[in-house]
């Protein structure tokens, strides 16, 4: 699931609104199945990346990266 997740982040469509919330819904479902000692290991590239989503100038990919933010999988995490 790491290893899917880096990729997901290298090759994000920065230019392409529909894409990205397609690329949101499965980083998401890729959050969820990470452990605890995958998500340590990528938090820090994972938060760059959030902070990069929230300068995003499309109202929809800031509402979904938000409402992402809310996932269990990060709170169970302790993010």
């Amino acid at each position: 699931a790491s290893m899917v997740l880096r990729n997901l982040i290298k090759f994000w469509p920065w230019t392409n609104c529909s894409k990205q919330l397609l690329f949101l819904d499965e980083l998401e479902i890729v959050l969820e199945l990470l452990t605890v000692e995958q998500m340590d290991e990528l938090q820090e590239l994972f938060f760059c990346f959030f902070v990069r989503l929230l300068k995003v100038d499309q109202y929809q990919i800031l509402y979904r990266a938000l409402h992402m933010w809310k996932n269990d999988a990060l709170i169970d995490h302790d993010c």
